[in-house]
């Protein structure tokens, strides 16, 4: 361990301090009327959410390193160290739904074991901020692009040029979100944030499916690199978020 390490803090104290002060925090909320009441109330249950996501975080990272998965000084490069930081501000400031959860948690784990990003690169922490700024309904189309874009016969069931409807409502079969208005929404946000291929024209008609089923490879690369937590990580011979 180098001089440097021994003043660092491992990753399992970091977490464990922030469990501490989440429970700390809970105990010590006082409230006098109606409306404090109301925002304690949510205060709670967002600690008590937040110390659950923690503790299934750092369950799994300590599973990890007795395995040999992750290399002990890992934990103090700076990739990691911004990675928790996104993390644990993700828990703090946001309500941490479990569908972006568990994808900035897997992006860490699998940055984690170095074997499909070196630990002086950028993007995982790119990716978790992707994902951060995804609303759950987005995430889920994403997902449902992913899915279909890896079935191996799907290129020969279409058309390079395919229908918008035609594509939303194979989103919906995958995604469940149910109506085509909630995918417009959505779709939009993604296509802002250069995930998703655009229509070809202005009305929003007409469709180029690119290689990866709408996904731009910026999108598919995010998804990749999730997948292999559960390809790799959880050794499951077949990939499904």
């Amino acid at each position: 361990m180098s001089e440097i390490q021994k003043y660092e803090e491992p990753t399992s104290s970091i977490v464990k301090k922030t469990l501490e002060n989440l429970l700390q925090g809970l105990t010590g909320v006082a409230v006098s009327d109606k409306k404090e009441i109301i925002l304690s109330v949510s205060n709670i249950f967002q600690k008590l959410l937040a110390g659950n996501r923690l503790n299934s975080f750092i369950d799994e990272w300590e599973k990890l390193k007795s395995k040999g998965n992750i290399k002990d000084d890992y934990q103090f490069t700076e990739q990691h160290k911004i990675s928790l930081l996104e993390l644990l501000n993700f828990l703090d400031e946001d309500i941490a739904d479990e569908e972006r959860f568990a994808f900035i948690k897997k992006i860490i784990l699998v940055s984690a074991t170095e074997k499909y990003s070196a630990r002086d690169e950028i993007l995982p922490q790119q990716y978790i901020r992707i994902v951060k700024s995804l609303s759950s309904a987005e995430l889920l189309i994403l997902i449902a692009a992913y899915n279909t874009n890896m079935k191996l016969d799907w290129k020969d069931n279409v058309n390079p040029r395919k229908r918008v409807s035609d594509w939303k409502n194979e989103i919906i079969k995958q995604s469940g979100l149910v109506y085509q208005e909630i995918i417009d929404i959505e779709v939009e946000k993604l296509v802002n944030k250069v995930l998703i291929i655009p229509a070809l024209n202005a009305d929003g008609s007409g469709l180029l499916l690119g290689e990866h089923f709408r996904l731009t490879n910026l999108g598919f690369n995010i998804l990749e690199f999730v997948s292999h937590y559960d390809k790799e990580i959880k050794l499951n011979k077949s990939f499904n978020f």
